[in-house]
């Protein structure tokens, strides 16, 4: 009787309740600005099908090594040990793009949703613009073996495939263009610009992370690796909360399949997720994140340094009180970004 009871009450909890709950403890987040913190920028350029083949052939034809017949060609392993050959495919990548921009020619493979197929495009097209602009041979091999065998699960697998790894080349490269923007442009240090740049560079870090952060804690409570439809049950939650909690998703909703510990509903579902996902939980992670980011550590010291904080050194774990000796971030530097960002909120009673 007493475990009915407690199912009963957990089941006829209300989302204004859940709400209402979070809003009262001593520190909450303002959940208006974490739901703006994405893991990456969504893809916006539908390309041609002439021009994604164009990038992929453009590629072929620049490689020195030898070229062969049926879209494939052999890359001579640096290890001079082992001279293993590595072979390159495109047929599965080239087959897809004919797809995507031919739905009504005959597909072996998983057919790609008609409705999801402009999103699909997008993907597609930043994927391959950044993949096949890379000089690294090992670089292009790696991510093509992925890129391949993702093309070949079933739509909802295949899409979040497609997701992780345009969302693990773009951010690659959005960094790299953020440093090397620090590096080009002739603004004075110190100034109040130069002060600005490095708070959005650091914001905007921070800003990622929390998306990433979100998702993390997502696969964490409705991952289930027992579940053999594990990859439906996620999109499914990651659909229904994507509104509370601030996710990008696009396709329609996904049906729930295989054992969820939620039964789907929502209120259970956004319950557990706040339960992990709360502000001391992130002001952790946020400094974990930070202390193993060379660069971004850099540039908070930079910032810290050229910047009229008060107490600024509590801030910061550094050398002989030198902030541009800085070895780590603190817990405090972390609730003051956060709060700063007004991504938290202290509750004054």
């Amino acid at each position: 009787m007493g475990n009915r009871l407690l199912v009963d009450e957990i089941i006829y909890i209300k989302i204004e309740d859940i709400y209402a709950n979070l809003n009262d403890k001593p520190i909450k987040f303002n959940f208006e600005n974490l739901r703006k913190c994405r893991p990456s920028i969504l893809p916006s350029i539908i390309y041609s099908e002439e021009e994604l083949m164009k990038k992929i052939n453009d590629w072929k034809i620049n490689i020195k090594d030898e070229y062969k017949n049926n879209n494939k060609m052999n890359i001579l392993d640096p290890n001079e040990f082992t001279h293993e050959i590595k072979l390159f495919d495109t047929t599965i990548l080239s087959d897809y793009v004919h797809h995507l921009y031919n739905p009504d020619d005959i597909y072996v493979k998983w057919n790609v949703p008609r409705n999801l197929i402009d999103d699909f495009k997008k993907y597609i097209g930043a994927i391959i613009y950044k993949l096949f602009s890379s000089n690294d041979n090992l670089f292009i091999e790696g991510h093509l073996n992925s890129l391949s065998t993702a093309i070949c699960y079933c739509p909802e697998r295949h899409k979040n495939e497609m997701i992780f790894l345009y969302e693990l080349l773009i951010n690659e490269n959005e960094n790299n263009f953020k440093q090397l923007q620090f590096n080009e442009f002739k603004i004075e240090h110190g100034s109040n610009e130069h002060i600005e740049n490095i708070k959005l560079f650091i914001e905007d870090n921070i800003k990622k992370f929390i998306g990433k952060s979100k998702m993390k804690i997502l696969m964490y409570i409705f991952g289930n690796p027992e579940n053999t439809q594990n990859v439906h049950l996620f999109n499914y939650w990651k659909y229904v909360l994507s509104d509370h909690i601030g996710l990008d998703i696009f396709g329609n909703k996904p049906t729930l399949i295989g054992k969820d510990k939620f039964n789907g509903r929502i209120e259970l579902g956004l319950q557990a997720f706040f339960e992990k996902f709360t502000p001391e939980w992130l002001v952790i992670e946020l400094k974990n994140y930070i202390n193993s980011d060379n660069d971004l550590m850099c540039k908070i010291a930079e910032f810290l340094y050229f910047s009229d904080i008060q107490d600024k050194l509590l801030f910061v774990e550094c050398e002989d009180n030198d902030i541009l000796f800085t070895k780590s971030v603190t817990i405090e530097f972390c609730e003051y970004i956060l709060k700063s960002m007004e991504i938290i909120i202290v509750n004054i009673k």
